[in-house]
């Protein structure tokens, strides 16, 4: 039997498998995307949580941090509220945990019974869109 030419079923055969790798070639690349829009969105969040403690920092000046004032240090008011950048909306939440540090002889005009001493944490949250 002498055959010239492909047959249907060979044919069949080599498109299934072309469609089988383009599939996961495709699938490569959009897992490639998410990671690059989480990594973005990571690296934004973080240089925001920078900013909003940047305001915190401005706030702890002599005046300021000798008289308990209705800021966000001392009261959790006036601190930085969400941005959107690109579309995504990064929202800050703020939490003073007690310090576990001392300093004895500077005593705090806010009652704070570790001195002077605050810790501020800042926990930036958002939602990413699908690619």
């Amino acid at each position: 039997m002498n055959k010239k030419g492909i047959s249907l079923i060979e044919i069949l055969v080599s498109s299934i498998l072309i469609a089988l790798l383009i599939t996961g070639l495709m699938n490569v690349v959009i897992s490639g995307r998410r990671w690059l829009i989480h990594s973005r969105s990571r690296s934004t969040a973080s240089q925001l949580g920078k900013t909003f403690l940047g305001q915190l920092y401005q706030e702890v000046t002599a005046t300021q941090w000798m008289t308990p004032t209705d800021t966000c240090l001392y009261s959790n008011v006036d601190c930085p509220i969400a941005q959107s950048l690109e579309g995504i909306t990064y929202t800050p939440t703020y939490s003073f945990p007690p310090s576990s540090l001392t300093s004895p002889g500077i005593p705090d005009p806010g009652g704070n019974p570790f001195g002077r001493i605050r810790k501020a944490v800042v926990t930036i949250s958002w939602t990413e869109h699908e690619p």
